[in-house]
């Protein structure tokens, strides 16, 4: 069982970005370095609907993104050597034609030979992808296929060599001048059922690599080379976008493929990132770096948006906080390919510990907030990543979100110092019964969310509308709260759980005998004439420490934190509370004697 946890710091919020499925982020973008213009031909499963596009022009140096859905599952190919004449009913291609007469391949298939991109759908919805490049029709161009950002056994994979150069004079397929137009496979050109890997020879048992599979497999060691070569060619990745490179450099490999120019998102052995520098995702969206609570001076290791600095999404040392620093405070990778946060000759503590048996590591910063380490000599595995370790160690007052077992299911439980605080109810394939807002028709933001099942555990996702931004935060009431929309509460109970029985999932418990399931607090603006309060200055108490304490106190009528987050101040006397209408004073929480009307979500401005 996967668990990811949401932690509240003092004067800090750790927040979990979106986890984007297969949904949300399904794209090729497909890339011509070759010489000459290319023409993409897409060929599209049975059962699954097509792309916005079947086929096109790709000029040298250019590139073209087509989304796609969750389920898309067909073949991607370049033609070349193709007439000018696209748009009109003659158009024709020597290498990979589908026959069409037009640009379009509109559900028609291939003609060899062809180097193909071969992509298919998990059909447990699962939202895993498989796919792999495929030399079984024979060879026209170099193709190398880059998962980018997503999660699980992602890769790349492809063949960047020209097999032109060297293919067998037999299997050549050439041009009217003697040129070498393309590699032809051996089934296509002797027919025999042992190269075609049929008949009697449509077994994996019966039907053997070779010699020409091996002279294909020598050149490009990650393809397809024939029919049942799926035990090494095969990838799969969930969530992820894809890049399909044309005619890639020749000595392209797994690694240099998915990392930008200047490196700016990975660190690799004996690499070190100092206080002063920062990792930053390849597109921009999160950086990684050390920064500084004011309130405390004490410091961290953490990742944010890079739009906003104090949205922080993850924190690597939230119990280990960092007093002074300077030039010596560094993140490094060490010789085993681990992630050490230390200052000058002490260690702080490791990020990560895991168990490498060689130096192919590499630390990842990904555009979806998470912070990989991978090992790039074995197609990509993520061996660690942030997501799934967001925090060790449970502070006092502090809240978990967690994915639990819960009735052949799962459902989302927030745990109070370990206590069961509230509970979603178990997932019902449509959403879970105490999160309604989540798959509410007025949510403006969100679209769904999904329990997603993976090889290395069950995932709760969600996904975005549009190009909205969401970010689920755990605030220091212990609400879901989306940060990045207004405010927006999530969970459906206003501030705080109370105890008493309802239907919005809130765990019960007992209740003093001066309370009753008509008391709430509620935050208002103003102050107790003639009461200036009790102090707790108790650096450990938190804000829902600072309930139960008012809570459980029969002449307790508000509470608030002090000024710095920490700390606790409560009112006893019987004295008017008085509002101040203008919002300037600090907001306090006042014991009112109605509750809200059952069942409301509520939407605050924050």
């Amino acid at each position: 069982m996967a668990e990811f946890c949401l932690l509240l710091l003092p004067l800090l919020l750790i927040f979990i970005s979106p986890i984007f499925t297969a949904n949300a982020a399904a794209a090729f973008t497909l890339v011509n370095r070759c010489q000459e213009t290319i023409w993409p031909a897409i060929y599209t499963n049975a059962g699954t609907a097509e792309l916005s596009s079947t086929g096109f022009a790709l000029p040298a140096g250019a590139s073209e993104t087509i989304p796609a859905a969750a389920s898309w599952g067909g073949s991607i190919w370049a033609r070349t050597h193709c007439t000018n004449d696209s748009n009109g009913a003659n158009f024709r291609c020597l290498t990979g034609d589908c026959g069409t007469g037009t640009a379009e391949c509109s559900g028609k298939n291939r003609t060899p030979p062809a180097t193909l991109a071969e992509f298919q759908a998990d059909p447990t919805a699962s939202f895993k992808d498989f796919y792999d490049v495929s030399l079984v029709d024979g060879f026209n161009v170099p193709i190398l296929v880059a998962s980018l950002g997503g999660g699980g056994n992602c890769g790349t994979t492809g063949c960047p060599a020209d097999l032109n150069a060297d293919c067998p004079s037999e299997l050549k397929m050439t041009g009217d001048g003697g040129e070498v137009l393309g590699c032809r496979s051996p089934c296509s050109v002797f027919g025999k059922a042992e190269y075609c890997c049929n008949g009697s020879y449509s077994s994996p048992d019966a039907c053997k690599p070779n010699n020409y599979s091996e002279i294909f497999k020598k050149q490009c060691p990650q393809a397809y080379s024939y029919a049942f070569d799926d035990a090494a060619s095969t990838f799969s990745c969930i969530g992820s976008v894809y890049t399909i490179t044309f005619c890639p450099p020749p000595n392209a490999s797994q690694v240099t493929s998915n990392l930008p120019g200047d490196a700016r998102n990975v660190i690799r052995p004996g690499d070190r990132l100092n206080s002063s520098s920062k990792l930053v995702s390849e597109g921009g969206n999160f950086t990684l770096g050390f920064f500084t609570v004011p309130q405390t001076n004490l410091s961290y290791l953490g990742i944010w948006y890079t739009s906003d600095e104090q949205r922080k999404v993850w924190v690597a040392n939230p119990d280990s906080p960092i007093a002074v620093v300077d030039s010596q405070t560094q993140l490094a990778m060490d010789e085993t390919g681990n992630l050490i946060l230390s200052s000058g000759r002490n260690s702080i503590r490791n990020v990560t510990d895991q168990v490498v048996t060689n130096n192919n590591t590499l630390a990842l910063l990904l555009d979806s907030g998470n912070f990989i380490l991978m090992d790039s000599g074995s197609r990509n595995r993520t061996i660690w990543q942030s997501f799934d370790h967001p925090t060790d160690t449970l502070l006092p007052g502090s809240f978990t979100l967690s994915l639990e077992r819960a009735q052949d299911s799962g459902q989302l439980v927030i745990r109070r110092r370990g206590v069961i605080y509230w509970t979603s109810g178990p997932w019902n394939n449509q959403g879970f019964p105490s999160l309604p807002l989540l798959n509410a028709s007025f949510n403006r933001f969100i679209d769904k969310v999904n329990l997603t099942s993976a090889d290395d555990g069950v995932y709760f996702t969600f996904e975005t509308l549009g190009s909205s931004l969401s970010m689920l935060a755990l605030s220091p009431e212990g609400q879901i709260v989306d940060v990045a929309n207004s405010g927006l509460i999530v969970s459906p109970y206003q501030e705080f759980c109370y105890g008493y029985e309802g239907d919005n999932g809130c765990a019960s418990s007992a209740l003093p005998s001066c309370r009753s399931s008509r008391n709430t607090f509620q935050s208002k603006s103003g102050s107790f004439f003639g009461d200036n309060g009790n102090y707790d200055e108790n650096s450990n108490v938190s804000l829902s420490d600072c309930m139960e304490k008012c809570w459980n106190d029969c002449n307790c009528n508000g509470f608030t934190v002090s000024s710095n987050g920490t700390g606790c101040i409560t009112w006893t006397q019987k004295k008017e509370f008085r509002l101040d209408e203008s919002g300037q004073t600090v907001k306090k929480y006042v014991l009112a004697a109605e509750k809200s009307p059952k069942g409301k979500c509520f939407y605050n401005e924050f």
